[in-house]
Parts: C-alpha cells; structure tokens; sequence
C-alpha cells in the first residue's frame, strides 16, 4: 500500500519537467507566430498603403489637367454643351474614372461623361447642396475606382 503513492509522487516528479518544458515551448512558439503574424500583417498594410498613394497620385494629376484644360473653360463660357459633352467624353476614355461631371458654380450639371448620372461621393451636389464658389467658374467632380 505504501508504494501506490511513492510510484505516484515519483511519476509526478518525473512529469513535472516535461510539462514545465512543454509550457516554455508552448510560450515561446505562440510569441513567434504572433511576432511572424504581425510582421504579415504590417507589410501587407505597407503595400496597400503605397498602392493607394499611386492611385490618390495619379488621381490628382488627371485632376489637375483637367482643370488646368481650358478646353474645359472655353466651351462652358462659350455654352457649347454639345462639344463640352464631347470632350468630356473623349478624357473620360482615356482615363480610369467612372464618371466626369462638370457643374456651374450653382451646382447644375453642365455635362457628364461615365456610367453615372454624375452624383456620387466627393461632388457637393450629391447631397443636395451646390460646391463651394472658387474663383473658377466651373468645378469638375471625378470619382475613381468603385463607387459607394
């Protein structure tokens, strides 16, 4: 009767540094997969990130042609809607926007080229409200990539 807990304590004194190794390693792989997880995780942000300034970047340089075009400005003071329509759809082409709209400083659409009714996301009059007056006379709206 007394060997039953001898055999029990020693087998207990033999497990015991197994399970404390087992728990060190345990400890430490979790740390490194969670150190290698983070890591992933981190670069993959880096890469989004440098993909959207690309797109932000190349957005605003077709932006900034746009306004700079006076193409733009002569036919609107001109009132050639038609020709304004035109052109509007000849940039839309070469670019990756899914629509253009051009609106007078009151909000009213002068013209627009794309796959919407030119009312969307970053215009002012797509929540009812006419843009903010510039020292243009007219402001171009463009939205990129899909639209929410």
């Amino acid at each position: 009767m007394r060997r039953k807990p001898v055999a029990l304590a020693a087998v207990l004194m033999m497990l015991l540094p197994v399970l404390l190794v087992a728990g060190v390693l345990w400890r430490t792989f979790a740390t490194q997969v969670d150190d290698s997880y983070e890591k992933r995780i981190s670069a993959n942000l880096n890469i989004f990130e440098l993909a959207v300034d690309q797109g932000l970047d190349d957005f605003r340089r077709a932006l900034s042609r746009l306004t700079a075009d006076n193409t733009i400005q002569v036919t609107v003071d001109l009132d050639i809607r038609p020709q304004l329509k035109r052109y509007l759809s000849s940039q839309f082409d070469v670019s990756d926007f899914n629509f253009v709209t051009v609106t007078d400083r009151e909000g009213q659409m002068l013209a627009s080229a794309g796959g919407r009714d030119g009312t969307g996301p970053g215009c002012a009059h797509a929540v009812g409200r006419p843009p903010r007056a510039s020292s243009r006379r007219v402001k171009a709206c463009l939205l990129r990539g899909p639209c929410l």
